[in-house]
């Protein structure tokens, strides 16, 4: 009889010991869930708010409408990120926004998470003076211009060489001609980039270097740089980018376009045996190429005005700020 009960108590304790050690396992499992389960949840949290001291932001536009006046909106953007960190919401005039500048948050916005965003107002904003491109589309419209524009830009890496040095040594020389003291590189950066890639787009320059330039050359140039600035101080204001419009800006935008389809008239109007022989001698003009894909006018405006502007600000922009 003892016998059983020392059996029975062992069996009993057995339970116990391994019901205790599965109840320690759970409660670990548990902890890691739920330590998980925080980090996933911290990794997701809203990001900081950028703070204000007006109603609807006021003060922060203010600030950066003088910033630009003053040239130095870069500088207030800079100011503005170590305040927050590289990701932050804002709430200007009410509506709400995440600006970010995390390599991992723009890869997924750009690249792996693509499908999932949009351009929102981007679009509205930059339309007229973009019009249809690649820079104000979305979904099917955006994969068609891609397509449209992508085997250009694989061909222009080698063929362009030629007109974009060409371009450099008139630069060198406005340089190496320019008085004695402090020179300001960051025009002559926006002239250089905009003949290169007129050369590429159009097979032919402003002649920007120049000091005395005139006519229609001249007016486009002006015109594009006023209808830039405008996008941008319109882009600050969100979904009102409407606010800011009016008939300098438009006219702007018209010249522009009456440049550049000039430019494309002259090119559909050229004669096949012409077009070819450019190509045969191993000079590449991206308008050409182009319309051996398309002939409709207003697609090749359109794109070739948001090729433009890509090629032209933001290598312009990157030469300003390495130096």
């Amino acid at each position: 009889m003892i016998r059983d009960l020392d059996v029975l108590s062992s069996r009993v304790a057995a339970k116990w010991i391994l019901l205790l050690v599965l109840g320690f396992v759970s409660l670990g499992l548990l902890h890691i869930h739920r330590s998980l389960e925080r980090a996933q949840a911290e990794k997701h949290l809203d990001p900081p708010r950028l703070q204000y001291r007006w109603p609807l932001a006021l003060d922060l536009l203010i600030e950066a409408f003088r910033a630009d006046q003053a040239g130095s909106i870069l500088h207030f953007f800079l100011s503005v990120v170590s305040r927050t960190g590289n990701t932050f919401e804002q709430v200007l005039l009410g509506a709400r926004g995440v600006d970010t500048i995390d390599p991992k948050n723009l890869e997924s916005v750009l690249s792996t998470q693509f499908e999932n965003f949009g351009l929102g107002a981007r679009s509205a904003n930059f339309r007229p003076l973009l019009g249809h491109g690649i820079f104000t589309q979305d979904g099917e419209p955006w994969r068609t211009s891609r397509e449209l524009l992508r085997p250009q830009f694989m061909q222009t890496r080698s063929k362009s060489f030629a007109d974009i040095q060409e371009q450099i040594e008139k630069f060198l020389l406005t340089v190496k001609a320019a008085p004695r003291g402090v020179l300001d590189l960051q025009p002559l950066f926006f002239r250089l980039t905009l003949d290169t890639t007129m050369a590429v787009l159009f097979g032919k320059t402003l002649e920007s270097m120049k000091t005395k330039v005139s006519g229609d050359e001249t007016f486009f140039a002006r015109a594009f740089d006023k209808a830039q600035h405008e996008l941008a101080r319109r882009g600050r204001l969100g979904d009102l980018y409407w606010l800011l419009d009016g008939f300098n800006f438009r006219t702007s935008c018209k010249v522009v376009h009456e440049f550049v389809d000039k430019i494309v008239a002259d090119a559909l109007n050229e004669k096949e045996p012409e077009i070819s022989s450019k190509e045969s001698a191993g000079r590449y003009v991206f308008l050409t190429a182009l319309i051996s894909k398309t002939r409709d006018q207003r697609v090749l405006r359109d794109q070739l005005i948001n090729v433009l502007l890509a090629g032209r600000d933001t290598t312009a922009c990157l030469l300003s700020w390495t130096l």
